[in-house]
């Protein structure tokens, strides 16, 4: 098995330890590409190889639901 891409969830609460996770994983080597699944609108400047991916559909059907942020993971 080949990894392509590193998928987690953040928002700004969250900031120091996402920072955290990402300089660890390129201070072992690591440059996959970071996707990053919004928990809720309060976002920041992600760093460099990292995306946002947002499912927009997805998102307001939970938000419809009432559902857990999490669940969009």
């Amino acid at each position: 098995m080949q990894l392509e891409k590193i998928i987690t969830l953040a928002n700004k609460k969250v900031l120091l330890r996402f920072l955290a996770m990402e300089r660890s994983l390129r201070a072992t080597g690591c440059k996959l590409p970071l996707w990053v699944i919004p928990y809720d609108d309060d976002l920041f400047e992600l760093p460099e190889n990292a995306v946002w991916w947002s499912m927009t559909e997805i998102s307001d059907w939970l938000r419809k639901e009432d559902a857990h942020a999490m669940c969009a993971k």
